[in-house]
Formats: structure tokens, C-alpha cells, sequence
């Protein structure tokens, strides 16, 4: 009996260690609104994310969790105005900026032109590697 109540407990102190996996994707400042990001990226200086998603893509979920759930990346990200787009909300956005597949990161100088379109996920490393790459190219 003593056996089985503690690997009860030992089932139970691993399962509460678990539980918290979720990413903290709200360390990192998101909007929606992407003309406003705009201004504000002209007004700071700062090149603009866009990270467009859909809700059923299950890539995007994991770039959630993985990346931008990652504390250095979401320290990096100071560095940027980040919006958040969901394509199937905003079809006309995903064209303009050539977005074929989920995830799609979209780099903008602040003025608004683009420096690269980055299709597909990444994992944190590559993707602090990718931000390194995209501030040298927009004069950061």
C-alpha cells in the first residue's frame, strides 16, 4: 500500500511540474492593428514583425510555444514592434505580403518596406539568428 501511495505522489509532484508548459507568448507586446505598429515603428525607430497565423495551424501553436514563448527571444523582440495577424481574418494583408503557408514572419523597415518574408517555423535559435540578421539589414 505504502508503494503504490508513493508512486501516487511522485506521479502527482511530475504531473504539477508539467502542467505549467504553456508558453508565456504575452512576455512579448503584441498588436493587431498594423497600421498603428506603423506609426509607432516610424516614431521609435524600430522595424516591424508580423507574424501571420491561423488558428487551426498547428506550426504556428509550436512557434508560439517554442519561440516566441523563449525568454531571449522575447527579449529581442524589444528591439521590434510585433503585430500579430490571423490570414484568414485579413486575406487582403497575407497577399500584399505575399504569404503562402502558416507561420509566415513578414520584416518591415519603419517605414514600411519590406526586408524579407520568412515562411515556415522556426525554432528559438534559428530564430534569435533570423532577428540578428533582420536589425543589421534595417540599420539597427
Amino acid at each position: 500500500m505504502k508503494k503504490f501511495l508513493f508512486a501516487g505522489i511522485i506521479v502527482l509532484v511530475f504531473m504539477c511540474g508539467c502542467a505549467n508548459v504553456e508558453a508565456d507568448v504575452s512576455q512579448i507586446s503584441w498588436s493587431d492593428d498594423l497600421t498603428q505598429s506603423l506609426n509607432t515603428a516610424q516614431q521609435e525607430g524600430k522595424p516591424v514583425l508580423i507574424d501571420f497565423y491561423t488558428r487551426w495551424c498547428g506550426w504556428c501553436k509550436r512557434m508560439d510555444k517554442d519561440t516566441y514563448g523563449n525568454k531571449d527571444v522575447a527579449s529581442a523582440l524589444l528591439g521590434f514592434v510585433c503585430v500579430k495577424v490571423n490570414a484568414e481574418q485579413h486575406l487582403d494583408l497575407a497577399k500584399k505580403y505575399h504569404v503562402r503557408g502558416f507561420p509566415c514572419t513578414v520584416f518591415l523597415r519603419s517605414d514600411g518596406e519590406i526586408i524579407t518574408v520568412v515562411p515556415g517555423y522556426l525554432d528559438a535559435r534559428d530564430f534569435l539568428s533570423l532577428l540578428t540578421k533582420v536589425l543589421a539589414e534595417a540599420g539597427k
